[in-house]
């Protein structure tokens, strides 16, 4: 084969393999890369596009079966929509879930100031202890 046919040949067949976005899909894109405060570089904005567009198609579809009664739920594109499965899983394992005995403790956010003690009866948000009984001063 000669070599600028081969060439034409390879070309062609990586512009074949290249996903097709659906154009009738660009507003409700645009619309959800606002909504979610997304931007992408020019590399990065395709593939993306590609992962959303699939996972609607999930979701429709998924939908489409809920109407024939075959799920007991529906499905709607969130914040997570230009996640593929594996990146949705990472961020899921990232999550810190805290024990039980954890979550009563009080953490100072980073870089706070904060008092080491505080009388609320001088910020006006209680008032001064009063007789509790009649014997009580």
């Amino acid at each position: 084969m000669h070599p600028s046919l081969y060439l034409a040949a390879l070309c062609l067949g990586i512009a074949s393999a290249a996903p097709q976005l659906d154009q009738s899909l660009d507003a409700r894109w645009f619309q959800w890369k606002a909504a979610h405060k997304r931007l992408y570089n020019k590399d990065e904005e395709g593939r993306r596009r590609t992962v959303w567009e699939m996972n609607l198609k999930v979701i429709e579809q998924h939908n489409q079966e809920h109407s024939q009664g075959k799920h007991s739920f529906t499905m709607a594109m969130n914040d997570f929509g230009d996640l593929t499965s594996e990146e949705f899983q990472q961020v899921l394992s990232d999550l810190k879930i805290q024990k039980q005995e954890d979550r009563n403790v009080f953490q100072a956010p980073l870089f706070a100031e904060i008092p080491s003690s505080v009388d609320w009866r001088e910020k006006g948000y209680v008032t001064p202890v009063k007789g509790q009984c009649s014997w009580c001063p």
